[in-house]
């Protein structure tokens, strides 16, 4: 994989995404996006910086096959509807309209300028797209969807089941959340925002202001920006950059019951298969050991030990992660919840 591989996909994800808006006429009309200012934010130094280390974290390759396979089935399915394949274009522009809900299809649905609008995808590979206002609810469901949000308020973006894109530009606090299959979210909004990668493995990217970024079940990759974000690698092996700015790495350690029939047993469950790759307390970085079932809210930094020859940062002898690149690592820098 090259930086310029996956930059050119990222370019043709976003033409693609900003191409209704361009068919319909109404982009210097109802949107202040400055297209140009958006492709230089992603292609810039710092994301060539990040892509390298996504090609050197081994993860990358896949990401870069899941957003072609996606972009390729949309040129086949939704989009491509525009020119002439199967399929629904379902649009409200300066309408009366609430909502728009697709079919079994790969379908298009548009909101221009109508404020607090559901856009409902169903079954297929659909294309959401939206320019309002107001506090918006966009649900893909099945298929392998693609949802662009450029609204102006705190909307909801659920990408349900199977691989879908979810790509945020809007302003405003709004969750991104992928559901099942192997999703990718991707945030250049300012705003409050929530990504949540849910069951699959995950890439969750964030360009815009701080943001949470939490990966949920499986091996995820989570990428910070230059804001204060804060990453949750959740279950799996997840690969955790923050990026510029005072990030949070949230690891967990604790106990859990686990069952069989009517007996039970204590089950250690941690985060131990995480990897920091940037982890820089001169920057104000934190680790946030989250407690679970175990002494919630404990502060026990005697119980840690950091392996400067491994990078392995363990608590009482159970490893939590492995931060790249530290050789010195101060345990004040950890607090526990």
């Amino acid at each position: 994989m090259t930086t310029d591989t996956f930059t050119t996909t990222i370019e043709d994800l976003v033409s693609d995404s900003l191409a209704a808006d361009d068919l319909f006429d109404v982009y210097n009309s109802f949107s202040n996006l400055d297209g140009e200012g958006l492709l230089n934010e992603l292609l810039g130094s710092d994301l060539d910086t990040i892509l390298a280390s996504l090609e050197q974290a081994g993860i990358g390759d896949q990401a870069i096959t899941d957003v072609t396979n996606v972009v390729s089935d949309f040129a086949n399915t939704a989009l491509g509807y525009l020119f002439g394949t199967t399929g629904e274009i379902l649009t409200n522009i300066n309408g009366d309209l609430t909502s728009l809900t697709g079919g079994s299809e790969g379908d298009v649905l548009i909101n221009i300028d109508q404020d607090n609008f559901t856009l409902q995808g169903n079954g297929g590979n659909d294309f959401l797209f939206n320019i309002g206002s107001g506090n918006n609810s966009l649900q893909a469901g099945d298929g392998d969807d693609l949802i662009t949000n450029l609204g102006t308020g705190n909307s909801t973006i659920v990408g349900g089941n199977d691989n879908d894109i979810l790509f945020n530009v809007g302003t405003g606090d709004n969750l991104l959340q992928g559901g099942n299959g192997d999703d990718i979210l991707i945030n250049i909004g300012n705003g409050n925002n929530l990504l949540e990668g849910g069951n699959g493995d995950d890439t969750l990217i964030n360009f815009g202001s701080g943001a949470t970024l939490n990966g949920g079940d499986n091996s995820d990759v989570l990428v910070g920006g230059d804001s204060s974000d804060v990453l949750v690698g959740g279950n799996g092996d997840d690969w955790l950059t923050g990026g510029a700015g005072a990030d949070t790495f949230e690891l967990s350690f604790g106990l859990d019951l686990s069952f069989s029939g009517l007996n039970y047993s204590l089950v250690w469950t941690n985060s131990g298969g995480d990897i920091i790759t940037d982890f820089n307390a001169s920057e104000g970085d934190i680790i946030e050991i989250d407690m679970t079932g175990f002494l919630h809210g404990i502060s026990i930094h005697s119980e840690l030990n950091f392996d400067s020859g491994t990078g392995e940062l363990s608590f009482n002898g159970t490893q939590l992660a492995t931060l790249e690149g530290v050789t010195n690592f101060d345990v004040s820098s950890v607090v526990f919840s």
